[in-house]
């Protein structure tokens, strides 16, 4: 057996932090890795203490319904019965349907129960903040708060979005995926003010995603607008738009703000391809001086129609990855290969916006039919970019499979 020091440090380890990211779309190693700890908590007595304060630091509750998971079981298991050995940093809250109210009282009785909590998890079910002082003295009780999620939420308004954040005075991650907007009588929505942020509040990592049903909601823009002119992206490093049908003026100049107030310390931009968004909010009157990561992401069978027009305006980097996302060809489609095209159009795009060539172009491929196939892929890539591959610029991760929303 190995000493007890060795032990901790071998644990400690596996459990290390995944970040915000791999919080809420967990990866295959992030998964591995729980699975490891669990395999090692039935080792022995002693690695089975150890391997709980990391096992049981991510919990995940349900709120409205009858179960032994909801909130009022949380409440009575820390208050009644054995408390958690290990500090919660990580909790998942989950509702129901909007009919369901059971996530008002949220933040009114839990901080006090997670006073080590990192990373807030906010899935599905309603919000709608009660109006007053109240909601914002109880978010602010979660004061080590540095990461916020809010997936599948339905919200009233953007002032209920911006209450909430604002009450983080921590927050260093801010992760906005497919949020909804309460339906209205009316069809004006006026526009809300925007008042500044707390100071407290530096962005390093913002992801915003969404479809083309939210991006046709005026409230979306208006969140957006609020993002970039409040000054709450200025030290954001790594800004990601993924899933965002940006078919609209007024969105893709809310995403133009955004990217102007953290062009200075950006580096790591992502942005997934939509129709009509040829991505001029990057272009030249927008220089990002730091950028080193670019990575755009298309999705072949949608936009195939507009993906000539793509381009990307940035400074010269070391590093591009063209990434394609494949899917199964459709009758009286295109076949799948006749699709390599795309990624010639949008690497010589970007490669001829840029005042020197990239170093190196990596082309990852994640084909689950084989070797066969992944070499039939890059003789295809190979036909399709003669000059790059001529240059000595293609290279292929012949046996990595990347993560599917994971930063270059």
């Amino acid at each position: 057996m190995f000493p007890i020091e060795i032990c901790e440090f071998i644990i400690a380890y596996i459990a290390e932090d995944p970040g915000p990211w791999n919080f809420v779309w967990p990866t295959a190693q992030t998964v591995q890795n729980l699975r490891t700890l669990q395999a090692c908590s039935l080792t022995c007595r002693d690695w089975a203490v150890i391997t709980r304060r990391y096992l049981f630091r991510s919990l995940g509750v349900r709120c409205g319904r009858a179960s032994d998971r909801n909130l009022d079981a949380l409440y009575t298991r820390v208050t009644e019965k054995q408390p958690p050995r290990s500090p919660v940093s990580w909790l998942t809250v989950e509702a129901g349907p909007d009919t369901d109210p059971g996530l008002h009282a949220f933040p009114l009785r839990t901080p006090q129960y997670v006073p080590s909590l990192e990373y807030l998890r906010l899935r599905s079910g309603v919000l709608y903040p009660p109006p007053g002082r109240v909601f914002e003295v109880a978010m602010k009780q979660f004061t080590s708060v540095v990461s916020l999620t809010l997936s599948h939420m339905t919200f009233h308004s953007v002032h209920d979005v911006r209450r909430m954040i604002c009450a983080l005075s921590r927050l260093e991650a801010l992760i906005i995926f497919k949020i909804n907007w309460r339906k209205t009588n009316s069809e004006i929505v006026l526009r809300p003010a925007y008042p500044p942020a707390p100071k407290t509040i530096r962005l390093h990592f913002l992801f915003v995603g969404g479809d083309a049903s939210w991006q046709n909601d005026v409230r979306s823009v208006y969140l957006v607008e609020w993002l970039g002119r409040t000054g709450i992206c200025a030290t954001v490093q790594t800004l990601s738009v993924l899933h965002l049908m940006a078919c609209s003026k007024s969105m893709i100049a809310a995403m133009r703000t955004v990217i102007e107030t953290a062009r200075d310390l950006v580096r790591n931009l992502i942005l997934g391809w939509a129709p009509d968004l040829d991505f001029d909010i990057a272009a030249r009157d927008t220089p990002l001086p730091r950028l080193q990561h670019p990575t755009t992401r298309l999705a072949p069978g949608r936009n195939d129609a507009h993906l000539p027009q793509a381009r990307i305006l940035v400074p010269p980097v070391a590093h591009m990855r063209p990434a394609v996302q494949r899917t199964p060809p459709r009758p009286r489609r295109d076949p799948p290969w006749a699709k390599l095209t795309k990624v010639e159009v949008q690497h010589h795009g970007v490669q001829e916006a840029s005042a020197a060539p990239f170093a190196w172009g990596d082309v990852p491929t994640w084909l689950p039919h084989g070797a066969a196939e992944a070499e039939r892929l890059h003789a295809e890539l190979r036909t399709h970019m003669p000059q790059t591959h001529a240059r000595g610029l293609l290279r292929y991760s012949r046996n990595a499979k990347p993560d599917r929303f994971a930063p270059v």
